[in-house]
């Protein structure tokens, strides 16, 4: 890729949209991983929930 590529006065920004389930995924995902992080686990609540979704 090349830096004419790369100029956004030259090209159009073009956003690439993610389904809403994708971003709520990866919320969720970031969510319990931050739980981890300080030893802890999410509650069977927040289990049985998140696999619904």
């Amino acid at each position: 890729m090349d830096e004419k590529e790369l100029d956004s006065s030259v090209n159009e920004y073009e956003e690439e949209y993610k389904c809403s389930n994708y971003v709520k995924q990866l919320q969720w995902d970031m969510a319990i991983g931050l739980q981890e992080v300080d030893n802890l686990k999410p509650s069977n609540y927040l289990e049985r929930l998140y696999k619904v979704i």
